[in-house]
């Protein structure tokens, strides 16, 4: 449990020393444990379409893994594999070798930074020292190349995201926010015309690199406004992709208040407006609107005829009692044309 723990609280391969983590004598039983595996991801495959489609490499090289240095931490900010994924990764190398080719930049002092391949080469490293009889087999990775000048550090990034991303079969909203958003921005740094299958327009650009919709793209981009509370809640279902969306429309500090009231819990057709106000006092007028009254914990309903209009009033809470006995008193004194009338505004009001 321990072990699990401690992948899952790296965020960044520099942090995280695979080849410490996996023991020689636990390598080498997970690994000889049959030949019961699966290939290292088909979606490996798909990625690599993609991205020679959109951003052709140079050459293919095998590379020895002395030459490669990981992307620097801020570019590649996905999570890491879990260990189940990291043995499964090992296991495949060992029985069918390296099946995906990674993605590499050539830089200018002659080494070779990766931008998709990350877990594939911790894999090979770990393989060399649990089998060192075999380490010549593992002391190589496959490599498709991009040449210095190639890339500057915008597509670099963008490649890099991109790769993952169309790698992974799934991930947390979160992460999908983060990504459009970070490739949006890059798309607009992009070399103009030396991407030529790309269009121009960002949105539609990212969608296509990821093989989505451009509505998606809009979406998750859209999401980018939400503070980091709700977003944790959308990726544990929290809260509804729809509720999500509506509260990124507003402004942060209005998200806050919202979040501290508990106001994204309400349910009914409230919600949509919370969401459009500009100001608190306009959140606690919509909150006020239509709230229903309690009495010993349940809600209590009035049965208005479709023929009445409701007529909304603002005041301030400390008045609120006595607007609503002089109101009480008015209405009292009232003949209404509609007997209804006052029975339903005496109700209201008490």
């Amino acid at each position: 449990m321990a072990k699990k723990l401690e992948i899952k609280n790296h965020n960044a391969f520099s942090e995280f020393d695979a080849v410490d983590y996996f023991t020689v004598e636990e390598t080498q039983k997970f690994v000889k444990e049959g030949k019961d595996i699966v290939a290292q991801t088909e979606n490996s495959s798909k990625a690599e379409k993609q991205i020679e489609k959109f951003f052709p490499t140079d050459f293919d090289i095998e590379i020895p893994l002395e030459q490669l240095d990981t992307a620097p931490d801020e570019w590649n900010f996905f999570k890491l594999p879990d260990e189940e994924t990291f043995k499964l990764i090992i296991k495949s190398i060992y029985y069918q070798g390296q099946l995906s080719p990674a993605l590499v930049w050539k830089q200018a002092d002659g080494r070779y930074m990766i931008l998709g391949g990350h877990t594939r080469f911790t894999a090979l490293k770990v393989l060399q020292k649990v089998f060192p009889d075999e380490a010549e087999r593992f002391s190589k990775m496959k490599c498709h190349v991009y040449d210095v000048e190639q890339l500057d550090e915008s597509a670099a990034k963008y490649i890099l995201i991109m790769n993952n991303m169309t790698q992974r079969a799934s991930e947390s909203p979160s992460m999908m926010i983060k990504s459009i958003t970070k490739m949006m921005d890059l798309q607009k740094q992009l070399h103009k015309g030396q991407w030529g299958e790309l269009p121009q327009k960002s949105s539609e650009a990212v969608a296509q690199s990821l093989g989505v919709g451009t509505t998606t793209i809009k979406k998750y981009y859209r999401l980018r406004n939400l503070i980091s509370e709700f977003a944790a809640m959308l990726d544990n279902n929290e809260i509804t992709q729809a509720q999500a969306l509506a509260l990124a429309g507003t402004t942060e500090e209005l998200q806050k208040y919202i979040l501290e009231k508990g106001y994204h819990n309400i349910k009914d057709e409230r919600f949509k407006n919370i969401a459009k106000a500009i100001s608190v006092d306009e959140i606690e007028l919509v909150v006020a609107s239509n709230e229903r009254q309690t009495m010993n914990g349940k809600a209590l309903t009035y049965n208005i005829p479709k023929s009445f209009n409701k007529l909304t009033l603002a005041v301030d809470k400390e008045d609120e009692d006595l607007l609503r006995i002089a109101l009480m008193e008015v209405i009292s004194t009232l003949e209404f044309k509609n007997k209804d009338s006052k029975k339903v505004l005496l109700d209201v009001l008490s």
